[in-house]
């Protein structure tokens, strides 16, 4: 059978309309796998992991969890893929990705932690970098170039370690917020009752709650309080640190041993991990009475 003029022009036209149907192009297809790569690595830690359906600069939100208890913060990624990140790679030997200034404002100004990893397909490996920790307001409000540069490298390679570092920087930097917004309420509730008295007098600090919180997560508290077997390694410290000075008083050595017990936790939990001062003075008040507490309801004094 032979197709007549008119046929032949009418399949043409079918056949050009049908090459404006959507295409799965190459670009999606390594987005796609480039965020596989970091939610795989997110989630064989235990945490779960959700895509932005509309993506306005994140990829994905990551809801971890410390001994089974949901955190209450997020951690948001944006990925950013390349099939070969030496195209990327500038003199100083780092990978250079281009976005607005906008952009990087918006990521930065986020109470909750944002971080962008460059996943390289080539080599299976992704790198990463937080925005916050590269930019200051006035780079972005005065900048000397029309994009932002971010600058990937080697040495901050995208894997567990990584990712558990991530979520213990942001669990610290949340609860370091929240117990500095107690202090400016406290300090707002003391200037009011230099007025009044009685003014909030059912206010209790929320302080107490956040860093017994912490203390929970670090595995320093458990369901029954401070260990014996932790007590007893803190108050060995403390007898050996007044060994070695005699001069030095033992309740400062015990706190000095508390201390230390307290950033031994954290060291497991996260090596390095950084606790600002005025966050772990809170803590280690917290830890002290932990322990008088623990000690009372095994004496019988606190029922």
């Amino acid at each position: 059978m032979t197709c007549s003029p008119s046929m032949r022009s009418s399949l043409l036209r079918r056949c050009l309309k049908n090459d404006s149907m959507p295409k799965r192009t190459q670009s999606h297809v390594t987005a796609d796998i480039a965020v596989t790569r970091v939610v795989s690595i997110f989630t064989e830690l235990g945490w779960a992991c959700q895509t932005v359906e509309h993506d306005y600069g994140e990829d994905v939100f990551v809801q971890s969890a410390v001994n089974e208890s949901v955190d209450p913060f997020r951690l948001w990624v944006q990925v950013k893929e390349t099939e070969d990140a030496e195209v990327l790679r500038n003199k100083e030997g780092r990978f250079v990705w281009r976005v607005s200034h906008d952009h990087v404002l918006r990521w930065i100004r986020s109470l909750e932690t944002i971080v962008v990893v460059l996943w390289d397909i080539k080599t299976d490996r992704g790198y990463w970098v937080e925005p916050r920790e590269e930019f200051t307001e006035w780079e972005c409000y005065l900048p000397d170039r029309k994009q932002a540069s971010l600058l990937f490298s080697e040495s901050k390679l995208f894997d567990r370690a990584a990712a558990n570092k991530l979520i213990w920087e942001a669990r610290i930097t949340h609860y370091s917020l929240l117990i500095a917004l107690a202090k400016a309420m406290e300090f707002r509730i003391l200037k009011a009752k230099e007025k009044d008295p009685n003014a909030h007098s059912d206010f209790r600090n929320p302080i107490h709650t956040l860093t017994l919180d912490l203390l929970r997560a670090l595995d320093f508290i458990g369901k029954d309080g401070v260990s014996s077997e932790e007590r007893k390694k803190i108050e060995g410290v403390a007898q050996r640190l007044v060994k070695d000075d005699p001069t030095l008083p033992i309740k400062r050595a015990r706190l000095s041993s508390l201390l230390l017990a307290i950033l031994s936790h954290a060291h497991k939990k996260c090596p390095g991990l950084a606790v600002p001062e005025d966050m772990l003075f809170e803590v280690v008040k917290t830890a002290g009475v932990a322990i008088g507490v623990t000690e009372a309801f095994e004496t019988g004094d606190l029922k």
